[in-house]
């Protein structure tokens, strides 16, 4: 019989939601090791791990961050939310163990995270609701400079843990090529929240799924928070979403975007859900970049109109997605 190999996840800050994450992998059957600089953190270890720590899985409270992250499998930092002290501790887990996968629990942009890391597409923002170890959903961010493979082994250790990961990434962190395909943009889990009475996804997370795939791809070409912090945003002015395939609980969806036109004012995007090989829904949109103050449209900035126009050109040589232009009610065919 094959020995089985245990995994080793290092967890870095053990306050309460460093606690919550031990506590998750300690229960999935993994070993843990936890580092914090402060010495008193380590009573929410106590006080939250007590029904854990006779099960086989070993906790270990390690010295330094060095010795946590020996031979881990997967790192989640988890310290106080201060960018600074984010940025020196990722340095130390990078130094230690730079071919590893490090979640961080965030509180700041991913971007933000990254800048100044040794290896950044090594680095995911995996921000959990809170508390860990009660509430299963942990939201992925990945960015441009995420290795797609990483985000993939994220989302399935998650799962193996009993998480149920939803991954908002930039882009260029999931996408497929863009003068090829339309842009992968968004991948999410249909959660218990998420069910009708029918036993099916009820209809609003349809639009919702939507929303996250267009969100992405706005950020993508700068129309992000900061953007909308100056006055400006893409408002929606139309919406026709058509129903094809009914999508169950824990239902694994992508969102992706097809851009059908573009001007200095206007985003015509046709975005298309899908689980594995069906597809589910498609939505076609109407946006209008919009100065907020002036309540009107008005046209986008030239920094989104570089980004804008070559996916635009690019989308503009894929076939027209057949459901692009329907009218309600307008038969098939």
């Amino acid at each position: 019989m094959a020995a089985i190999t245990k995994r080793k996840a290092a967890i870095i800050g053990c306050g309460v939601i460093g606690s919550g994450w031990a506590d998750r992998f300690l229960r999935a059957g993994w070993d843990v090791a936890v580092f914090d600089p402060d010495p008193g953190a380590a009573r929410h270890l106590d006080r939250g791990l007590a029904g854990v720590r006779a099960t086989p899985p070993v906790l270990h409270l390690a010295a330094t961050v060095a010795e946590a992250v020996q031979g881990a499998d997967y790192i989640q930092e988890s310290v106080p939310e201060h960018l600074d002290l984010k940025h020196q501790v990722l340095a130390q887990i990078q130094k230690a163990a730079p071919d590893t996968l490090v979640c961080s629990s965030g509180g700041f942009d991913p971007l933000a995270l990254q800048q100044g890391a040794a290896h950044p597409a090594r680095i995911l923002v995996a921000r959990p609701m809170r508390p860990v170890h009660l509430l299963p959903v942990v939201t992925l961010l990945p960015t441009p400079a995420s290795d797609p493979s990483l985000v993939r082994a994220a989302m399935a250790i998650l799962l193996g843990i009993g998480m149920v990961p939803v991954c908002f990434g930039e882009a260029k962190a999931l996408s497929q090529p863009s003068d090829t395909a339309p842009l992968t943009l968004a991948r999410m889990e249909v959660l218990p929240a998420w069910i009708d009475y029918n036993g099916h996804m009820t209809e609003s997370r349809y639009l919702f799924a939507c929303s996250e795939t267009t969100d992405t791809f706005l950020r993508l070409i700068g129309a992000d928070l900061g953007h909308v912090a100056k006055g400006f945003s893409y408002y929606t002015a139309e919406t026709h979403i058509r129903h094809k395939g009914e999508a169950r609980l824990g239902d694994c969806l992508t969102g992706a975007l097809q851009i059908l036109a573009a001007d200095e004012k206007r985003l015509h995007v046709f975005v298309t859900i899908t689980c594995a090989d069906r597809t589910l829904a498609t939505i076609e949109q109407m946006l209008l970049h919009v100065d907020m103050a002036a309540g009107r449209a008005c046209t986008a900035p030239p920094h989104i109109l570089q980004r804008l126009r070559p996916l635009a050109a690019a989308h503009a040589a894929l076939p027209r997605p057949p459901d692009a232009g329907r009218q309600v009610g307008q038969p098939k065919g």
